[in-house]
């Protein structure tokens, strides 16, 4: 954790609070309702990139530095075409609701929207 500047904690199963942490930051709440669950397993937790994972019931979180990563998790994709080389996948951003396409070649990608 510490090469990559994260953060953990492990929430316990029934009450949402915190049974174990490293490197926390202050900001990070001691607590969580069942919404907030939700709400960090597919974005984040006070601008922070987090991960998710279950840990004997309990759940393991673990956070790295704001702007390290990105997540795309609130949007559904399905597949268009697959010819060989690379995908293309149309999507719908619930936020613009605007349909585009993520074009990639295995090596990079591209939105495109229409």
């Amino acid at each position: 954790m510490d090469n990559n500047r994260a953060w953990g904690m492990l929430l316990d199963k029934d009450k949402g609070n915190i049974k174990w942490s490293m490197y926390l930051p202050k900001e990070i709440p001691e607590e969580y309702s069942i919404t907030d669950i939700a709400k960090i397993s597919r974005f984040y937790l006070k601008d922070y990139p987090v991960f998710t994972w279950d840990h004997e019931g309990d759940l393991l979180v673990v956070g790295f530095p704001k702007d390290s990563y990105t997540k795309f998790d609130s949007n559904y994709y399905y597949i268009i075409k697959d010819d060989g080389v690379g995908m293309k996948e149309k999507t719908y951003d619930i936020f613009t609701k605007e349909n585009y396409y993520i074009d990639t070649d295995k090596t990079s990608f591209s939105l495109k929207y229409g």
